[in-house]
């Protein structure tokens, strides 16, 4: 499956939500997270540094909380953004384990079959979505 880097560190949070199951869908779900971390290995180095780089201190209730950050309200945002846009858009191949829409039912509830529609699929091996005719 060709995925970018943002793609792959969106999944990487969604599946998290279900990394605590001791079944089929927990163990899924752990190797999946190992596939996407070390096809993100250089994407999070890089992100890391371009923060550091353009970022600023973080301040809650007016103390320093020792961490650095990037917000659009950052005076380096735009030059993060633009250096961020080229990693983040990168796309390369990565094979994700999969499991079968019917052996979810039951284990997980209709919001976690949404939010990991790209772990799933049906008997055919087609994710499930409804296209368009014609």
């Amino acid at each position: 499956m060709k995925l970018m880097n943002v793609e792959m560190e969106t999944m990487l949070g969604q599946v998290q939500s279900v990394l605590g199951h001791v079944d089929k869908v927990g163990y899924v779900a752990a190797r999946n997270t190992r596939i996407l971390n070390t096809a993100l290995t250089e994407y999070f180095q890089i992100k890391q540094e371009l923060i550091t780089k353009h970022g600023e201190k973080e301040i809650i209730d007016g103390e320093p909380t020792g961490r650095i950050v990037v917000t659009p309200k950052s005076e380096h945002f735009k030059e993060f953004e633009k250096e961020f846009s080229e990693i983040a858009t990168i796309e390369h191949e990565v094979e994700l384990m999969k499991l079968n829409y019917n052996e979810v039912i039951g284990i997980l509830s209709g919001e976690e079959i949404l939010k990991l529609d790209w772990m799933l699929e049906d008997d055919e091996g087609y994710p499930w979505r409804i296209y368009p005719i014609g």
